[in-house]
């Protein structure tokens, strides 16, 4: 672990002294906290990025962020963000199986 010295608002300081109250830690660890999980939401908000343009799959974003694929799922989702990645041929060729397999269903060869 590397020791880090950084310079802090009053009102941060203020905020980590009230999650030390209320969580019950010191000051130390209200900081790490509070540090690591601001990192992983810029992580997160830079992978959806990535994603939207393309430059990441829902895994790589989920490995960048340090998360699950069910996670970054969930967090793209609650971001407005379609996970799946489905063009119009793609969805025109499932279509056609799909209709395919309701007339092979519906009239079954003898």
């Amino acid at each position: 672990m590397e020791t880090l010295q950084i310079r802090i608002d009053d009102e941060i300081i203020t905020d980590l002294r009230e999650l030390m109250h209320l969580l019950k830690i010191s000051k130390s660890e209200a900081a790490r906290n509070a540090l690591a999980e601001g990192i992983k939401r810029l992580k997160m908000e830079i992978a959806t990025r990535k994603y939207l343009k393309g430059e990441f799959s829902l895994g790589k974003a989920a490995e960048y962020s340090r998360t699950s694929i069910q996670e970054m799922a969930e967090y793209l989702a609650e971001h407005g963000v379609s996970y799946f990645r489905y063009d119009q041929s793609e969805l025109a060729m499932d279509a056609d199986a799909a209709k395919n397999a309701l007339k092979k269903k519906r009239h079954p060869r003898k």
